[in-house]
């Protein structure tokens, strides 16, 4: 009976998604932004040295509320200078490069490294602060052997420079993240100005969460000595995927684990939930067995007990119940995309909305395997999430997102079925080829929109940009006003 409910739920996809798009559908190209088109951006000429960075991604959109720019962060890989680098441009509302914005290069674009500009500076995720400014985590070079990174987090003021009011010179190494093996280091701001920054430390098994205050200074009351190590209990192996800061200041962290003992290889993993208190603490009752964790099993596949089932994104709604994207695996080659909502205290999953722990969406059916990468909840409940659709194992990987209503349902006013998957395919290779695919979205109320970033595959297969785009959320039959009389 669960693997029926998940194809019942995939196959209104498959069977409309082939119609393409219809006149005045809500999810259409936004004409307002970049003419309805796309937009790519690789930072050639921001070095002044005419190199061209071979991988450029977009990690996140961050809009400041009420502002007509907004800020896309991204990390630029460029094989000629052999280092990772900090890349930054603010736009205007239009798409456009925001033309007084850097000092040199490409207009409306900025390369940072740190301690220098020219030094490694690998950005991993990014949020803006109470006061408007950037956040950023990432990996430096360590100074003492440069095989390692060390974990920071760099406050950039809205000019794109580095505040130095924060930690040394804009940015802290986070002590208990020296030599850092990584993980890809998660940030989440606080009300105060100040950020939490998640991570895996050298040579250790566990992850940690530091938190420094609004002058970069490390919170020595958070924790143990300043750092919660995330512990989950019974656990054989596990990955931190997210951070997020709920209203109330508790500090959510989701992840997958693989319980012990396991016999499959580390093959089975579940996803997790742990709730942290402001002080550092696990936030006990939070899933109702006393550690602040509540483990989440799908196992839908042919081979229960052996499929790897991993969070990705995790939000809170009005009201305090939480809700959690990811992937769910459905075959040794497939991936569904599990949407659940779970109570305010970790204990119950709607069992009415979205996938719940029992079934699994997809962009369509054409190849099982969606993946989630960021969502956003809109003013009228509904969840739009963005993220790719894979073809043959990986081949030709599209730009794809879903809507869900407030009830938890497809929104079949969003291109008729409530998902579609975008074809890009910029590569030079014959057929639907290309990895192309978003990473992150923002919700622009004011402008009925979604904006959108990720990465995309360029003429040759050594060349990745970072791309944009924008869909319209009004279905543009009434812009006067009159739409409820």
């Amino acid at each position: 009976m669960t693997i029926l409910r998940a194809w019942i739920r995939g196959a209104a996809t498959v069977a409309l998604l082939g119609m393409g798009n219809v006149a005045l559908a809500m999810g259409d190209p936004d004409p307002d932004f970049v003419n309805g088109a796309w937009r790519f951006d690789d930072f050639a000429g921001e070095d002044g040295g005419g190199t061209v960075a071979e991988r450029t991604i977009a990690l996140k959109v961050l809009q400041n509320p009420g502002s007509d720019r907004f800020f896309v962060v991204y990390s630029v890989d460029d094989d000629d200078l052999n280092r990772f680098r900090l890349g930054v441009g603010r736009f205007n509302m239009d798409g456009s490069p925001q033309a007084g914005f850097g000092t040199s290069g490409a207009p409306g674009f900025l390369l940072l490294g740190w301690p220098g500009v020219q030094d490694r500076f690998e950005p991993t995720d990014a949020t803006l602060s109470a006061d408007g400014k950037l956040l950023i985590a990432g990996l430096v070079e360590n100074p003492e052997n440069n095989i390692h990174d060390d974990v920071v987090v760099c406050r950039l003021n809205v000019a794109g420079n580095f505040d130095a009011s924060f930690g040394d010179g804009g940015c802290r190494r986070l002590p208990a993240l020296i030599k850092s093996l990584g993980g890809t280091p998660q940030i989440a701001a606080d009300p105060d100005g100040g950020a939490y920054v998640s991570a895996r430390p050298f040579a250790q098994p566990d992850f940690v969460i530091q938190h420094v205050d609004s002058n970069g200074d490390v919170d020595m009351g958070f924790g143990i000595g300043g750092v919660h190590t995330v512990y989950p209990p019974a656990h054989k192996s596990y990955s931190v995927r997210d951070i997020t800061l709920q209203p109330d200041g508790k500090l959510l962290v989701i992840g997958s684990w693989v319980l012990a003992p396991d016999n499959n290889n580390d093959q089975n993993s579940d996803w997790f939930v742990l709730r942290v208190l402001p002080d550092g603490n696990s936030d006990a009752p939070f899933g109702g067995n006393d550690t602040g964790y509540r483990s989440i099993k799908f196992d839908l596949g042919d081979a229960p007990d052996h499929m790897t089932d991993i969070p990705l994104a995790a939000l809170t709604a009005p009201g305090g119940d939480i809700i959690i994207c990811g992937w769910t695996q459905l075959s040794g080659t497939s991936w569904g995309m599990g949407v659940l909502r779970l109570s305010s205290d970790g204990l119950t999953i709607d069992p009415e909305y979205g996938t719940s722990n029992d079934g699994f969406f997809a962009f369509t059916q054409v190849s099982l395997s969606s993946r989630c990468a960021d969502m956003a909840l809109m003013d009228d409940g509904g969840l739009f999430i963005a993220g790719l659709h894979a073809y043959n194992l990986l081949a030709d990987v599209d730009p794809a997102m879903l809507v869900l209503d407030a009830n938890g349902d497809l929104d079949t006013r969003f291109w008729k079925v409530g998902a579609t998957a975008l074809h890009v395919d910029r590569s030079e290779l014959p057929g639907d080829t290309g990895t192309d695919w978003f990473r992150s979205l923002h919700y622009d109320a004011e402008r009925e929109r979604i904006l959108l970033v990720g990465e995309s595959e360029g003429d040759s297969s050594d060349l990745v940009d970072g791309m944009m785009h924008s869909v319209a959320l009004h279905d543009r039959l009434f812009k006067d006003g009159l739409e409820d009389q």
